[in-house]
């Protein structure tokens, strides 16, 4: 067998228990407050957090991590750090700084962009837009070159980042920014840490996300908008209504014809597989202040959160895009917006035009409006994403990832949100994704009052990592 260098890992458990909070104060505080917002500013709006970001990567020991521009994508940061070992892989941890817009009225704890410590329980948590989704989750792998730099111990991986600004807005073009930057990217393996979370305290490994297709369609049949009591048109509104109602709302079954034609079955074996992880139904329904739930068909939440594609009516709005004012006119111009999340087989691109199509048909065919009256334009398009997550490899990171966290095994999980970029890592890269998870359900983490549990999340998820680069490097040079 040949000899391989050990990692001591109790010394870094030592050390990330004794600095957690610092780490946190530290690295994830400054990039808080930054209100990194992407859906509310431009690329160049956001290179100034991007520089803050590069600059807490080179204090953690990745000394040539630079900012990248690429035309029509928000800035990226990308940094490599060699391994002091020979045959070592090369790993890509993937990322975003990123975070959703907030409803600042109604975060209770603190405000969206102002970072704070909460113990209660035995746990600390950290509030704040991002903590979860996701720049907490990076700065597990990034503190975890930290810690191993910090101890003079021997990194076992060549480790490069790659972490963008424009994933909360689908990382527009990224897919370019990859193609032009195959070189700088190649890798034996990706590990995306941005994902849906399972269960309370059992770290996740994603097989499936959706894709998503999103359409903004407008209407405008007049320029003026009459008295109600001149009852001689239609309301926009109710228009949009109408032609857009595409769901049994009882069923949950989408009636858009040729919807569900590559939809796999239920009885897939990877489906089949999914859909037995434990999914608490009731702690959903109390997080979210609902009275139940409703699936496709009555089918279990797991299968139709991640296994079945859905048809979202949004918002209606007026031609500006604010909210339809309280009065008593007829509306003659408004807009919606629209998504639909597909799972695997699903195109993007054939789901829009079976979209228009439809709807189109129900404009002509249910008002006397002519189909010049009505634009429908594609919104954020992201391919859905799967993985067989059989191998060494993948026992290698779950077996890591269930030490680090003292569970007897890791949850595989989908998620029905869309990470558009995993996609193309997998396709033009050419190489395994990794998407996994150490956040929690309780941390709200695209919803009002945020968090990251620094005991259950942030500090396990630094010894998880450690764990996996030391298990990557064995699987190549050990051997009996």
């Amino acid at each position: 067998m040949r000899e391989t260098v050990r990692l001591d890992v109790g010394r870094i458990r030592a050390e990330v228990g004794r600095q957690g909070l610092t780490l946190v104060r530290d690295h994830l505080f400054p990039i808080i407050v930054e209100e990194a917002v992407s859906q509310l500013k431009t690329p160049n709006d956001m290179l100034a957090t991007a520089g803050r970001v590069r600059d807490h990567m080179r204090v953690a020991g990745v000394t040539n991590a630079r900012v990248i521009q690429h035309e029509g994508c928000y800035p990226a940061v990308f940094g490599e750090i060699k391994a002091d070992l020979p045959n070592a892989p090369t790993i890509l941890v993937g990322g975003h700084f990123d975070g959703q817009p907030s409803a600042k009225n109604q975060w209770t704890v603190t405000q969206p962009h102002e970072p704070k410590f909460v113990t209660q329980g035995g746990e600390t948590r950290v509030f704040g837009r991002g903590t979860s989704d996701d720049w907490g989750q990076v700065l597990t792998h990034v503190m975890a070159v930290k810690m191993i730099r910090d101890l003079g111990l021997p990194l076992p991986v060549n480790i490069k980042f790659l972490i963008e600004g424009g994933e909360e807005t689908g990382s527009p073009n990224m897919d370019k920014f990859v193609k032009v930057h195959l070189d700088l990217l190649k890798c034996d393996l990706v590990i995306l840490t941005d994902s849906a979370p399972g269960r309370p305290g059992i770290p996740v490994i994603t097989t499936m996300a959706r894709g998503l297709v999103g359409a903004d369609v407008k209407l405008e049949f007049g320029t003026n908008d009459p008295h109600s009591g001149d009852s001689l048109t239609y309301s926009a509104v109710d228009v949009l209504s109408r032609i857009l109602a595409l769901k049994n709302l009882k069923t949950m079954r989408v009636g858009i014809p040729g919807f569900y034609d590559r939809v796999r079955p239920m009885t897939d074996p990877a489906i089949a597989r999914l859909i037995e992880m434990p999914f608490d139904v009731d702690h959903f329904i109390r997080m979210n202040g609902l009275t139940g739930i409703v699936t496709l068909d009555n089918c279990s939440a797991q299968a139709a959160m991640w296994a079945q594609p859905t048809y979202q009516v949004h918002t209606i709005l007026d031609p500006q895009g604010e909210a339809i004012p309280h009065t008593n006119k007829l509306t003659t111009r408004a807009q919606a917006y629209v998504t639909m999340r597909l799972v695997a087989d699903q195109d993007p691109k054939e789901i829009f035009e079976l979209f228009s199509r439809e709807v189109y048909r129900r404009l002509v065919e249910e008002t006397n409006l002519g189909p010049e009256t009505l634009t429908i334009k594609a919104g954020h398009v992201a391919y859905p994403f799967s993985t067989d997550v059989t191998g060494p490899t993948f026992d290698a990171i779950a077996l890591s990832m269930s030490e680090a966290f003292g569970v007897h095994q890791v949850d595989f999980a989908g998620c029905g949100g869309t990470e558009p970029i995993a996609m193309y890592y997998q396709t033009i890269l050419g190489v395994p994704v990794v998407f996994n998870a150490y956040n929690d359900p309780s941390d709200h983490y695209h919803g009002n009052d945020e968090s990251f549990s620094i005991d259950r999340g942030f500090k396990p998820g630094i010894i998880a990592n450690v764990l996996v680069y030391q298990r990557l490097y064995d699987l190549g040079n050990t051997q009996q």
